[in-house]
């Protein structure tokens, strides 16, 4: 299809001449209020966000718990949604011009659901997290996490899955053409790099263990469910029929047997407990501190002992006489 640039034509009145509309598909794309940028594997959301009141517990140097708010102001949502990593050339680069636009009190969200692709495109985005959405990132494997894509997901500040999702670290795959000696040499720095970057990310966060990950370089697929997900700690959180649960929780839940429901209604139940039991134990305690005490015979004040007489003397004294209670 080809757009015609239109002609400038001269205006009869004194009004400036308005500039027609673009077609509707020259328009930015919105879904929602939300600006969409695409590129062949990914789509990227970004909306506005009304100014959110956050709570968390924090425990001071002497192991005190004590609550902590913090208001973040209104702030844009990057919500980017990932397939493959692998683009070619420049077909990356509009996604990644409009993260960089972020704030400080922006935040992001990678949907995952990929099979992986280029170690280097990963790197290039897990790059943009660090710089310019460090600590406010969060992962979810919306089905399936496998190579870079598990790579991808381990790295969120916050990493959600759900109960179906699953997930699959492996060692990557290459090809290179050219000498020998330069084959050796390409084979030998991949190699140390790969190991330098998944061993910092990976293995001291515990996901994989020393020897699974030797294993890992000799062929061996590691696949991981909600579950073992959970156990491992390579995710935060797993989504249960709309129940967003912490690992600890989702064990729990899992380990029972039981349908949500019923599971979260029991605990529910048992936290309104602890809840009612430690509020009268806090009441106790302020009906103990403001009761009058009762008077012990070592509370008695001692008795006061009477002035000694003070002895008087025929001196002399100029000026005018002070009592002796003004000295």
């Amino acid at each position: 299809m080809l757009i015609m640039k239109p002609h400038a034509t001269k205006s009869t009145s004194s009004k400036s001449p308005s500039l027609p509309d673009l077609p509707p598909f020259l328009m930015p794309p919105e879904e929602d209020g939300a600006k969409i940028v695409e590129s062949e594997f990914h789509t990227l959301f970004v909306s506005d966000e009304e100014p959110v009141l956050r709570e968390f517990t924090a425990i001071d140097e002497g192991q005190e718990y004590m609550a902590v708010r913090e208001v973040i102001p209104k702030h844009k949502k990057f919500t980017l949604y990932i397939e493959e990593f692998a683009h070619n050339g420049s077909q990356l680069h509009k996604v990644l011009f409009e993260l960089r636009k972020a704030t400080e009190h922006d935040t992001l969200e990678l949907r995952i659901n990929s099979n992986g692709g280029y170690v280097s495109e990963g790197i290039i985005l897990f790059n943009t997290m660090r710089e310019i959405f460090n600590g406010r990132t969060v992962t979810y494997n919306d089905a399936a996490g496998y190579s870079m894509g598990a790579m991808i997901f381990s790295l969120g500040d916050e990493r959600v899955a759900y109960e179906d999702s699953s997930l699959m670290y492996h060692n990557y795959s290459t090809g290179y053409g050219g000498k020998g000696g330069e084959l050796k040499s390409y084979v030998e720095y991949e190699d140390k790099h790969f190991d330098k970057f998944f061993s910092r990310k990976i293995i001291s966060q515990g996901f994989l263990t020393e020897e699974e990950y030797a294993d890992m370089k000799k062929g061996v697929d590691f696949w991981f469910d909600s579950y073992e997900m959970a156990t491992r700690g390579i995710c935060t959180h797993v989504v249960v029929s709309g129940f967003k649960l912490d690992n600890e929780a989702f064990i729990e839940y899992h380990d029972q047997d039981k349908p949500i429901d019923e599971w979260a209604m029991n605990v529910l139940m048992s936290m309104q407990v602890d809840v009612d039991e430690e509020a009268e134990e806090i009441e106790k305690k302020k009906k103990k501190k403001s009761a009058p005490k009762k008077k012990t015979e070592t509370d008695k004040p001692a008795p006061k002992k009477k002035p000694a007489k003070k002895k008087t003397t025929n001196k002399k004294v100029t000026g005018s006489p002070v009592a002796d209670s003004q000295r």
